[in-house]
């Protein structure tokens, strides 16, 4: 009986082990490396640029709901990431930045959700956009109150006060689509080249043209600001694992278009051959005879 027992015990403390190592592979990793930052849940990779430096990292875990009803001991229990990027350039001056942040919660996915970080209001361009297979919601907004009193407290010494332009996209991820990832590139509005007040960029509608020059390019600078990495793609590598029936010249003639009296367009005739080289329809060997006999005809 005890040589039973013994044996549950040892069983059940190799599928605890097996499980905390599972557990293990589950963890969510996110950091920055290189001006490249990379997420396992939500799965992201983003290349920051590189004039842009890491300031900050912000980490803060709220503690669930006191008037939480069901007693769920991990409702509304939040855990928010920042990761500040900023051109130090002109000293203390923050000019332009991004900043990434998380909001992942846990506990029941069916519980009501925070408001978005932060909340948008007066937005001067908003829809929806597809990046890599995921949908955003992108905006532009001008903000004097973009970052948050941690992200403050971490930024102690910098200048990040002053009208911003903020660019910025967002989407759920999740169980119950209950965690946010906010990604915003932002711009101090220079006093010296157009409107500064924050209060004379809250209406989309009543932008001078000078504002709306200025937004536009914003917009277009934006896109460099910050660069989705793609993840891995499948790649066909028919070509490299089995062997290729051999085309011929004959092939590549019949692709080739046809030459004229003076040896026809002498580059379309090699860019077509190029192709089929490059699509592995025709060997290097076969490309390199073709092309000898087109230059011929020169």
């Amino acid at each position: 009986m005890y040589r039973n027992i013994a044996l549950l015990v040892t069983a059940f403390g190799f599928v605890m082990i097996s499980g905390c190592a599972e557990l293990d592979q589950l963890q969510v990793n996110r950091g920055v490396q290189d001006n490249v930052f990379s997420s396992t849940s939500p799965r992201l990779e983003l290349r920051i640029d590189p004039s842009l430096k890491l300031m900050a990292e912000v980490k803060e875990d709220r503690a669930p709901a006191k008037n939480s009803i069901r007693n769920d001991p991990m409702e509304n229990a939040s855990t928010h990431l920042s990761y500040i990027f900023g051109d130090e350039s002109n000293g203390v001056v923050v000019r332009r930045g991004v900043i990434i942040r998380t909001r992942t919660v846990t506990g029941d996915p069916n519980q009501a959700g925070e408001p978005d970080l932060p909340e948008k209001r007066n937005e001067l361009v908003s829809g929806m956009t597809k990046i890599l297979g995921d949908e955003y919601q992108h905006y532009t907004v001008a903000s004097d109150n973009l970052f948050t009193d941690e992200e403050r407290r971490a930024l102690t010494g910098r200048d990040i006060s002053g009208c911003l332009l903020v660019k910025g996209l967002e989407r759920d991820f999740g169980l119950g689509s209950k965690s946010l990832v906010q990604i915003l590139y932002f711009e101090r509005i220079p006093a010296s080249e157009v409107t500064a007040q924050c209060g004379s960029w809250q209406d989309a509608s009543a932008l001078t043209d000078e504002q709306d020059r200025f937004l536009g390019a914003f917009l277009d600078r934006s896109f460099q600001g910050v660069r989705f990495v793609k993840g891995s793609e499948v790649t066909d590598a028919t070509a490299k694992y089995v062997d290729r029936e051999q085309k011929g010249d004959a092939e590549a003639e019949k692709a080739l278009p046809p030459a004229g009296p003076d040896g026809g367009d002498i580059e379309k005739r090699l860019q077509v051959l190029k192709n089929l080289r490059d699509k592995d329809l025709i060997t290097q060997d076969e490309y390199e005879r073709k092309k000898l006999e087109i230059l011929e005809g020169l």
